[in-house]
């Protein structure tokens, strides 16, 4: 992703029932967005179609998610710690 130009940083977190794409984008439009999304799913080899699965936050929204899936608030089990262990 970094190789293509499509950002500029990038982390994949992955739980047990999701895998989340954060990407700090030297643009902010559409295409970008359209460009991260095909990585994403490629990389993942995921061929099903998606049905509105994958959705996109800016900042400061993006942080926020961010922080509230890495410290299990936003989790299937409230307080989920394995993301951090891993």
């Amino acid at each position: 992703m970094r190789k293509s130009g499509l950002a500029e940083e990038a982390v994949i977190l992955s739980t047990c029932n999701r895998v989340e794409l954060y990407a700090a984008a030297g643009q902010d439009d559409q295409s970008t967005r359209v460009a991260l999304q095909e990585f994403f799913v490629a990389s993942r080899g995921y061929k099903a179609s998606l049905n509105g699965e994958i959705y996109t936050l800016s900042e400061p929204h993006s942080v926020e998610h961010l922080f509230k899936v890495a410290c299990g608030l936003d989790s299937m089990a409230l307080g989920e710690t394995e993301i951090l262990d891993s």
